[in-house]
């Protein structure tokens, strides 16, 4: 009965240790997926992670803790059964309100992928609620199984029995070691029992001075010994633990280790980002390569301009700096040069920076052959079809002269992104004139999973006009009222996803029959004519 008793305590025991390791996964994996949304700054965000560190340190204290019957044990099991709570209302909000929970942890990152990485931590807090429950009933049946062991001590030691008391055992040992066994002590741990050997000359000598007490603290030592070895006894009577305290240091000096790889690793890795909030951000593109990377540098009242990095080339260009300063303090903090400055098109809101930063850092301007006279200190010029290299990265050369007749776009296939300047905005475009309009949305024949990277954050006024006149289209007010709340909280609201833009910006959308109803247009009128009357009807709006 005993035996099998002490089996199930053991595996109980197991069971519960492993629970807590999987919390301590669980929780550190929520902690590096939280820090890749790059939501520092904000008091959501910063909760979260709190949240996910105290479980980490509940699930570690909890394993390391050497009784159920621990005060310690008792505290560590009502901060799981809270943490419980929250982990569970996260999980629920992550799988059923991403976009607004989204909002509130002011992430930098795009919503594609932040909506991954947030279903990612909700599915990890359900299995950390699920796993929670489970320690705490495992830690219920610990306690419940040691108040029986210890209510059969208590009855035998009631029936005259005398338990074997761990606080004699060193007494013990030191009678021992200083008597007649001092020589050659050898400890032998068999099947959880201790054993002696003395060396074979000495041995009948040495055994016939032995008394009766020596015999009695050797039985003492190796019943003691045997509930210090990995065994499903927790205590004996006194409250003294029993796990040795070497294994309880290791234990914490390990954790504490891995949870500084764990949590050192995303932090070095978002280091450059954390340094630029509120003065530039990192924006993510779909097919970003990681040698490359792009930061958004704001610039005036509503514009960016964006650095492009060569990891391995260091290779550094900038695309349509409106003005200098904001670009060379970018470049300052990260201790770069300037290579190149990408203009798409020759306005000065584009191009206010062109001189300033050529002068300071020697780099090459390049913009369209149409716009050679007005694009300040152009160096290289491109036009409708070339194909340029950036660090040894293929760029094309779209003409989109919608906006401007110099206009271009750049597109980095290897990125699938594209710098449309203002051919193209969030849910809108640039003004657009002459008979060029339809050829500036060029870009539509474009890769649909691509990204449009323009310089104008988003206006309410577009997705007013859109709704407007598209007022059935829900992809179009989800995202209306997603892109609203960033810019609430001034955070950016680009780039955006081509494939987005086709089921939600109406200048991409001149085929909709809901449209074409809105704005009265004629059935057999022709894109181009089309596209007229919506800008018309976005212009009187």
């Amino acid at each position: 009965m005993a035996m099998s008793s002490n089996t199930s305590q053991h595996h109980t025991h197991q069971a519960h240790l492993l629970a807590n390791y999987l919390l301590i996964g669980a929780a550190s994996s929520c902690i590096f997926l939280t820090l890749s949304l790059r939501l520092v700054p904000s008091p959501c965000g910063l909760l979260l992670i709190s949240l996910h560190a105290l479980t980490t340190i509940a699930a570690a204290s909890s394993a390391a803790c050497p009784s159920p019957s621990d005060r310690s044990h008792a505290a560590h099991t009502t901060a799981a059964a809270l943490t419980a709570i929250f982990h569970g209302a996260i999980a629920f909000l992550a799988f059923t309100r991403s976009i607004e929970f989204l909002s509130e942890l002011r992430s930098y990152i795009r919503e594609e992928d932040a909506i991954v990485i947030l279903r990612l931590v909700g599915g990890l807090c359900a299995a950390m609620f699920c796993l929670e429950w489970v320690a705490m009933a495992l830690a219920f049946a610990l306690r419940f199984q040691e108040g029986e062991e210890e209510d059969c001590r208590n009855a035998k030691q009631a029936r005259g029995f005398r338990p074997w008391q761990l606080e004699a055992v060193p007494v013990a040992w030191r009678k021992i070691t200083e008597g007649p066994f001092r020589n050659r002590v050898t400890q032998l741990s068999q099947g959880g029992q201790l054993w002696f050997e003395v060396n074979k000359g000495e041995t009948q000598q040495r055994s016939a001075s032995v008394s009766s007490h020596h015999i009695l603290c050797l039985e003492m030592l190796s019943k003691a010994l045997s509930f210090m070895a990995p065994s499903p006894c927790f205590r004996t009577s006194g409250k003294t633990s029993i796990f040795p305290r070497i294994r309880k240091r290791w234990f914490g000096q390990h954790l504490l280790y891995q949870l500084g790889t764990l949590l050192l690793r995303p932090i070095k890795l978002l280091r450059g980002g954390s340094q630029l909030l509120g003065v530039s951000h990192f924006c993510s593109i779909s097919g970003l390569n990681s040698s490359l990377q792009i930061e958004l540098v704001p610039c005036l009242h509503d514009n960016y301009a964006y650095l492009l990095h060569d990891v391995d080339t260091g290779t550094v260009g900038v695309v349509d700096p409106s003005e200098a300063k904001p670009v060379i303090e970018a470049l300052t903090r990260r201790n770069k040069n300037l290579t190149y400055i990408l203009n798409t098109h020759s306005h000065h809101d584009h191009t206010g920076g062109n001189m300033e930063l050529k002068a300071r850092y020697g780099a090459k301007v390049i913009g369209s052959g149409k716009g050679m006279d007005r694009i300040p200190g152009i160096d290289i010029v491109l036009n409708d079809g070339d194909t340029w290299m950036f660090a040894g990265h293929q760029v094309l050369v779209m003409e989109t002269p919608g906006h401007t007749e110099d206009h271009i776009s750049f597109y980095f296939p290897g990125w699938k992104a594209i710098f449309t300047g203002d051919a193209l905005f969030s849910l809108s475009c640039g003004k657009l004139c002459g008979e060029a309009k339809i050829s500036s949305l060029r870009i539509t024949y474009l890769a649909i999973n691509s990204d449009i990277v323009n310089l104008i954050n988003f206006e309410q006024s577009n997705s007013k006009f859109a709704l407007s006149i598209e007022p059935r289209n829900k992809v179009l007010a989800e995202y209306a009222t997603q892109v609203a709340r960033l810019r609430q909280k001034n955070l950016p609201t680009i780039p955006t996803m081509l494939n987005k833009e086709k089921r939600c910006n109406p200048f991409l959308r001149i085929n909709s029959a809901e449209i074409r109803r809105s704005l009265g247009i004629p059935a057999d009128a022709t894109n181009a004519e089309a596209l007229g009357i919506i800008c018309q009807a976005k212009d009187n709006f």
